[in-house]
């Protein structure tokens, strides 16, 4: 079936009670030619089997993953970025299903603390770990570890303004159509740098996040790694 057949039997069956639009069409990114459309339809508890049914195959011109509503309530963290900027064509209760999934594309404050305060001890971690690797010539292992860093800072950023973090296919998109409060470009290429395992261009990004950590009240994190603080900044 395609997008509007779709809709038009989510609209008619009394067991669909939503249907979201994730991915690239349902926030109109990167669209492309090929681009697939990527459904999230949402039926009344009671009706798995029903929500088995409708699911179609990874692949599929529109590709079709049915839930029970308690289910999409509570559906997998690492999933949450999908209903960022997610399109709700069909809402039957009176804009539940638009809050879920506006909820779940958002971080509440108490959890982007939590998520914030453990990125932001990977972060450093890894950033150590890295500048030691190369200074002891371990190049793969200095790359590796500031891939490390760098994917924990950016969680940790966009945790800072209550947002999750985008999959990457994404994150210069967001940046660029949703700013943080950090210029796109400078962020990028931040981030470019230190994922290239060079100690010089990691502690620039350090140097450059830190005032950021500390402004937005994780600073005892940084100082929990004195003597070593004046080694990240070079």
């Amino acid at each position: 079936m395609t997008y509007e057949e779709w809709l038009e039997l989510a609209r008619a069956d009394d067991r669909v009670v939503g249907v979201v639009v994730t991915g690239s069409r349902g926030r109109g990114a990167l669209v492309h030619a090929a681009s697939d459309w990527d459904l999230r339809v949402v039926v009344r508890d009671g009706d798995e089997a029903f929500a088995d049914s409708l699911d179609t195959a990874h692949g599929s011109r529109v590709e079709v993953s049915a839930t029970t509503l308690s289910s999409f309530r509570d559906g997998p963290e690492w999933d949450r970025y999908s209903y960022a900027h997610a399109a709700v064509p069909v809402d039957k209760l009176d804009g539940e299903i638009a809050r879920l999934a506006a909820a779940r594309g958002r971080l509440g404050e108490d959890e982007a603390n939590v998520r914030a305060t453990d990125a932001l001890g990977v972060y450093t971690n890894s950033l150590y770990r890295s500048l030691r690797d190369s200074e002891l010539g371990l190049d793969l292992a200095a790359r590796l570890d500031a891939s490390d860093s760098v994917s924990a800072l950016l969680t940790a950023i966009f945790a800072f303004e209550r947002r999750i973090r985008p999959f990457n296919k994404y994150l210069r998109w967001e940046l660029e159509m949703h700013p943080l409060a950090w210029d796109a470009a400078e962020l990028l290429g931040l981030v470019e740098g230190g994922l290239s395992g060079s100690a010089a261009a990691q502690r620039a990004l350090f140097r450059a996040v830190e005032p950021r950590i500390r402004a937005h009240g994780f600073g005892a994190i940084v100082d929990d790694w004195d003597p070593h603080v004046d080694f990240l900044r070079g």
